[in-house]
Order: C-alpha cells, then structure tokens, then sequence
C-alpha cells in the first residue's frame, strides 16, 4: 500500500525531532540581555564553550570537572545547559 501526499506529510509532521545538543540549542534560542552581557544579542558558542556545552548533554559523560580561566562565559553555559534542561530534557539537575 502507498502512502498518499497527507498521510506522508502527517507522519512527518509528528516524528519525534532530532536531539540537540546542548551547544545546538544556546546557539538557536539563548539570548544574552544588556544588563548582564558586554555583547548583547544572540549567543553564539565559540568552540571551548561549545566543548563545555556539550559534555552536559552527553549520555556516555557522568562526572564533569572544570579547570578554567576567569571571564570565559561559564556562568552564561551553566545558565544554557538549565534552560535546555527546562525547555527539551526535563529532569532534575
């Protein structure tokens, strides 16, 4: 039996969406405000946060330990990984 064109585009239209990582989801909804950002605007990971970001979201990763300098956006990548939390993987943190 073939599908026809509305049942192809309802079966596409409720398929679970891809995972996101953590970085994938700062960079499309995170938002940093004028009060608390030099730059403020869209956020955009730049590739040590994007290492930082994603070691949250990745299953294999349970323990997570951080050696840094000052003033790296740490803060702002704890901020994203509760809000990913909040917005696609609901559970406690």
């Amino acid at each position: 039996m073939t599908l026809g064109p509305y049942a192809i585009g309802h079966r596409r239209g409720i398929a679970p969406e891809k995972p996101m990582s953590v970085a994938e989801w700062a960079d499309a909804h995170a938002y940093l405000s004028p009060e608390s950002a030099a730059d403020p605007g869209k956020w955009h990971s730049i590739p040590y946060q994007r290492g930082i970001l994603d070691a949250f979201s990745d299953p294999s990763i349970t323990y997570i330990a951080f050696q840094k300098s000052a003033r790296v956006g740490f803060t702002k990548c704890l901020n994203h990984v509760i809000a990913y939390c909040w917005a696609e993987a609901p559970c406690p943190i």
